[in-house]
């Protein structure tokens, strides 16, 4: 799964298990730089116009690749809830 932008990556940098992250040659945030490398991420510095290809969104010159999420149906959730309140 990708996301992107300066916001996101900030945010997933410390939460999530970062694969990959791709960015432009002219990005600018040594912090975020800094904590990806700190985290031992693969870097990629690439052109922005290839960037643009890869994500239609605004990417702002970052985009990570992350573990895809793992999504619970709401019927798997309510026979939790099912469950649980029968054990109380």
């Amino acid at each position: 799964m990708r996301v992107y932008g300066k916001n996101v990556a900030k945010e997933v940098i410390e939460k999530e298990n970062i694969k990959k992250a791709y960015i432009s040659k002219n990005f600018n945030n040594k912090e975020i730089i800094d904590k990806l490398r700190e985290n031992k991420v693969q870097i990629k510095f690439m052109d922005r116009n290839i960037m643009d290809k890869m994500e239609k969104g605004n990417h702002q010159g970052i985009i990570l690749e992350i573990e895809d999420y793992e999504y619970t149906s709401l019927d798997e959730i309510s026979d939790k809830v099912i469950e649980l309140y029968n054990y109380f």
